[in-house]
């Protein structure tokens, strides 16, 4: 169930473009193939080279696009999301945070994207009962959704969803 909450987020995530430059394709097509493999090595079940792969694919994006890019973000996200699923969360803890630390600084308090990596780290939070940090999370990224998308919109409700559940946890 975790891992349906938290991969559902990366949805949001991908909402806008990744690319913040303009590079050579066929450098832009290794780093896509390497987050690409990632997953795929992910969802046959095998944990500790979809790591290794995410790895390489953080490496890449911090060599080909710089270590302040929403593509080094995204390998971040991607990394944590493995960890994550493997209920490493001591793991992707920091990489949610420097993932969210990169959104925000590139894009701003409040976009969408950014309610994304706040909805992950709360994500994590969570699963470590650190419940009053994911909350305040949670609460910034459903301002974000409801002020970008109305209170009505489905993004919204996972979020009250998640606070709830919470809610009941804590």
């Amino acid at each position: 169930m975790k891992r349906i909450a938290f991969i559902s987020l990366f949805a949001l995530f991908l909402l806008t473009p990744v690319y913040s430059q303009e590079v050579p394709k066929e450098k832009e097509k290794t780093w896509n193939d390497l987050i690409q493999q990632a997953n795929t090595l992910s969802q046959q079940n095998k944990p500790q080279e979809a790591v290794d792969m995410a790895k390489d694919a953080l490496k890449k994006a911090e060599e080909i696009f710089g270590a302040n890019t929403r593509e080094v973000a995204f390998s971040l996200s991607t990394l944590a999301y493995l960890y994550y699923s493997q209920g490493k969360y001591g793991e992707a803890e920091p990489l949610c945070e420097k993932s969210l630390e990169i959104e925000e600084q590139i894009l701003g308090p409040s976009h969408l994207d950014v309610a994304a990596a706040l909805s992950n780290l709360a994500e994590v939070y969570a699963s470590e009962k650190k419940y009053k940090d994911a909350e305040s999370l949670y609460k910034r990224a459903l301002t974000i959704i409801e002020n970008k998308l109305g209170p009505d919109h489905a993004y919204a409700g996972m979020i009250l969803e998640k606070l709830s559940k919470l809610y009941n946890e804590s």
